[in-house]
């Protein structure tokens, strides 16, 4: 039986307590982050959807408010069966490139495949067999919301940043404060402003 071919699941509806706003909503050169990472996925998927948050065509989390656990769930039982590349909305310089490494993980005899940059692993930056939704639902029936204990019992593997461009380990990124969202902005200036023969 041949494999249905992998979603694109955007989660936007965390309460972004510690940004104090809408990360979904905070512009980056007048683009919300939201609408950054929905293009960069359109660039490799041809299904995406996002989970929570206020747009009217998204799926509703299962349990509002009750972090990433119960959105990816809620992905799956809107469409079972299929490989999940997993982002989050507040990654505004995740590029189709990097979306495209993660597709091509969902041919891996893995159920779960994350980026690893800057020494953190991404569970909003990654992709989730359909076999991984087994633990998912018991999670949801334990009340377990820890993603990276969900993941913990996975078997998984990690795309790491030593064979990623600095574009893809700037777009593995994400932030949760304001102070973070700056660092963000900075590195990326950085990244994108073209380099004087002199500074080479």
């Amino acid at each position: 039986m041949q494999s249905l071919p992998p979603i694109a699941v955007v989660l936007a509806g965390g309460a972004s307590r510690r940004m104090g706003r809408d990360k979904a909503a905070v512009e980056i050169d007048g683009v919300a982050s939201l609408d950054r990472v929905l293009t960069a996925a359109r660039e490799a998927v041809d299904t995406v959807v996002v989970v929570g948050g206020e747009r009217a065509d998204a799926i509703p989390d299962l349990d509002p408010g009750g972090g990433p656990v119960q959105a990816i769930a809620a992905a799956w039982r809107a469409h079972p069966g299929r490989p999940l590349i997993v982002l989050g909305c507040d990654m505004p310089f995740v590029t189709g490139a990097l979306v495209r490494r993660l597709v091509g993980c969902a041919e891996a005899p893995r159920e779960a495949t994350l980026v690893r940059a800057g020494g953190r692993a991404q569970p909003l930056c990654a992709c989730y067999a359909p076999t991984a939704a087994a633990a998912f639902e018991r999670a949801l029936a334990t009340g377990q919301r820890g993603l990276m204990r969900v993941v913990g019992d996975l078997d998984t593997g990690w795309l790491d940043e030593d064979g990623l461009s600095a574009r893809e380990r700037l777009g593995a990124r994400d932030f949760d404060t304001p102070e973070e969202l700056s660092e963000l902005l900075a590195d990326a200036d950085d990244r994108t402003t073209p380099r004087r023969p002199e500074d080479t």
